[in-house]
């Protein structure tokens, strides 16, 4: 039996929603489960610790990187235990103690290596270790080849599976949120962003967009990609072939006796129909009454490409099998469709094509929107700033670059373009010095060179390799292995203390479990719109800073304006997509909170870069109005709900058919004159009695 429960004692006090779960611990206890929903910096950690406590049982921890499996150990010697000797710990799954601390990828190896993926002999191997507590920290990070032996861990006896997360996977396939909530069970508490703000466990923060345009060589490929794909569209119209292939159809030559089939995909017959409508071919009555439509004169919408996928997509990939006699004319149009990149990876995708989209999301003019959200804040903040910029690569070929003349083939977006495009252009950022600039990934450390004594200071020589940066002033750290455990936290202490105030990494690294409360600005240089990855890497930055009780955060967003599109194109869209995953107080106005991009009111307005950087900049200076609206917003607000919006999609005003128009003129009509005759006429007799008697009708 384990002693946690005597060893086990938490130091500081509770906050409110901790204190809240815990009054309700044994109930929430009651099935096994114990699932706890709260953003980034809200103390999931230290619960999940006095759960283990609590429960004090064996106890298996897993985390997804060795930095938040370190942590957990961190807190526990921090927070709980006043001496190490009293809890034994591990960090070797293999070697199981009171508290093992691991990772999903050791579970994985272990299940897969050592235990011959086996689920008896991964049970027999923890029964007989006698864990019956698990810990899935950062629950959403489970992937497809970790369900097996986490199911398989369930069935331990008597196990209870504590589940901590700030994102469940809402965007995921259905089966894999299926399989989440069947591993981890309901969700016993959730808790929001400003629940915590109010209790001053986050700081006040706000998002912001800076946009840039493509360059001409850009829109060009634009311009042609959308030129091709009408091109492709008016060809399938006038391709004859085709439109005897669509006639022949089951659905269509044979309608009454595929009832059956179409009611099952009835998008696909809808395409057939406004497809052959498209080709100026005549469609029956019979075959649009199927669809309950009864009208004589029947409205076709327009062939646009969402109904081109939807025609095409079973056509080519799922039922592709049952047109072989037809197949040269369906490679014929497959091919067409891949000349022009509208076809990828057995799915037919025609508005946002992947090429397309790339090129935006990794357009180059993002580097100058870079370049310019730093001098906004660090003419603001001066000494005070410290900001990080996560992107998604690291893109070591750029690591060359050393001159004005090279900097125009700095053309990608990642780590080291963005640090060289910073350093070039130091004569555009006068609050900027560059001894305060450095670089932290996993494979890549540079500092300036008079920054290495301070590493120094934090981190024994032995423990990394050094070698200049051709042609500027920095160094490039190479941490030997037992170094790699170091050398992020020795560069964060660096951070905090402001010898370092402007930190490039990367999102795998630093967008997830990494602590450094003291950012106050923070710039996501990714493409990423995932709910799961946008709502960690924005929690880094909105975490209180002990030193600095008045800390506001300002989080950037940066995004690449299609000007041949009327909302801004795929990288636009993706961008607004990712504010689903967190909510936050509008930007002006009435001030209110909730998710989604409404409350940046960029759709409803023109969409011009110059404008709305000039929007965003404005407001992004005046960091003590942020923490006003906050205020306002959560001390008038009584609380939090989803809200359903339903998108109209014109600002116009939906007009009645002709005949409901007439049915509504003779129905009022007749209901005046009812009036007139029953209430009018009566009254006026009345009122005028006496006149009518002394002077006649």
């Amino acid at each position: 039996m384990s002693t946690l429960s005597h060893t086990f004692r938490f130091k500081y006090s509770w906050r409110t929603y901790q204190s809240r779960f815990l009054e309700g611990f044994e109930t929430h206890k009651n099935d096994n489960h114990l699932h706890v929903v709260a953003p980034p910096g809200s103390g999931k950690t230290v619960l999940g610790l006095e759960m283990i406590g609590q429960i004090s049982k064996k106890t298996l921890v897993l985390a997804p990187t060795l930095t938040i499996r370190n942590q957990w150990k961190e807190r526990m010697l921090e927070c709980f235990v006043a001496d190490e000797s009293l809890v034994e710990t591990s960090f070797d799954i293999k070697n199981l103690k009171t508290i093992t601390f691991s990772t999903y990828q050791s579970l994985h190896s272990l299940y897969k290596n050592e235990l011959d993926t086996s689920h008896e002999k991964l049970l027999a191997f923890f029964t007989t270790a006698g864990i019956e507590t698990i810990v899935l920290d950062e629950a959403h990070h489970l992937k497809n080849e970790w369900w097996k032996p986490l199911f398989s861990l369930k069935q331990l006896p008597e196990c209870v599976l504590v589940s901590l997360t700030a994102t469940p996977p809402y965007d995921s396939e259905s089966s894999e949120i299926k399989k989440y909530f069947d591993l981890c069970g309901p969700i016993d508490m959730e808790i929001g962003v400003p629940e915590l703000v109010k209790e001053g466990n986050l700081c006040p923060h706000q998002d912001y967009i800076y946009f840039s345009t493509p360059s001409e060589t850009q829109i060009q490929k634009i311009i042609s990609y959308r030129e091709q794909l009408m091109q492709f569209v008016l060809e399938l119209q006038k391709n004859e072939y085709f439109q005897k292939f669509i006639q022949q159809h089951p659905f269509y030559s044979a309608t009454e006796t595929s009832l059956e089939q179409i009611f099952s995909q009835p998008e696909l017959y809808s395409a057939m129909l406004i497809y052959l409508n498209s080709c100026g071919i005549y469609i029956p009555p019979e075959k649009t009454e199927i669809l309950g439509i009864t009208t004589k004169k029947v409205t076709y919408p327009s062939f646009s490409y969402d109904w081109v996928e939807a025609l095409l997509q079973p056509i080519l990939v799922a039922e592709r099998e049952m047109y072989q006699e037809n197949e040269s004319l369906l490679s014929a149009i497959e091919k067409d469709l891949r000349r022009i990149g509208g076809f990828d990876k057995k799915r037919v995708h025609l508005a946002g094509d992947k090429k397309l989209y790339r090129s935006l999301s990794q357009s180059p003019s993002k580097l100058n929107s870079i370049v310019e959200i730093v001098k906004i804040e660090s003419d603001k903040m001066q000494r005070s700033l410290r900001m990080v910029i996560l992107s998604d690569y690291i893109r070591n070929e750029f690591l060359s670059i050393n001159s004005h003349q090279k900097l125009s083939e700095v053309n990608k977006l990642g780590v080291i373009p963005i640090f060289q495009y910073l350093r070039l252009q130091l004569d555009r950022l006068p609050s900027v010095e560059e001894h305060k600039i450095a670089v932290l990934t996993g494979s890549l450390v540079m500092v300036h060179q008079t920054v290495v004594s301070e590493v120094l200071k934090l981190l024994s020589e032995v423990n990394f390799n050094e070698s200049p940066l051709p042609g500027s002033n920095f160094t490039v750290i190479t941490p030997t292995s037992q170094g790699k455990k170091e050398i992020v936290r020795t560069i964060t202490q660096l951070f905090e203390a402001g010898t370092i105030e402007i930190l490039i990494g990367t999102k795998s690294l630093l967008g997830e479990g990494w602590d450094a409360p003291a950012i106050n600005t923070l710039i996501l240089a990714s493409y990423v719109g995932s709910f799961v990855m946008s709502n960690q890497m924005r929690g880094r930055a909105i975490r209180v800073f002990p030193t600095n009780p008045f800390k506001v955060a300002n989080i950037w967003h940066i995004a690449c304006l299609d000007p041949t599109h009327e909302q801004g194109g795929a990288d636009v869209a993706l961008l607004l997509r990712r504010f689903d995953a967190f909510c936050g107080v509008s930007l002006e106005g009435t001030p209110y909170i909730e998710n989604g991009s409404d409350r940046f009111g960029i759709l409803d307005e023109q969409l011009s870069a110059d404008l709305l950087n000039k929007k965003m900049k404005s407001l992004a200076l005046d960091r003590e109005d942020v923490t006003t609206r906050w205020n306002k917003a959560i001390t008038e607000g009584d609380i939090l709900v989803r809200e359903l919006k339903i998108n109209y999609g014109s600002k116009k005003r939906t007009l009645k058919p002709k005949k409901l128009l007439y049915q509504d003129v003779v129905k009022y009509a007749f209901l005046e004159l009812v009036a007139l005759i029953f209430i009018a006429i009566p009254e006026l007799f009345v009122k005028n009695i006496g006149a009518f008697l002394t002077r006649g009708m």
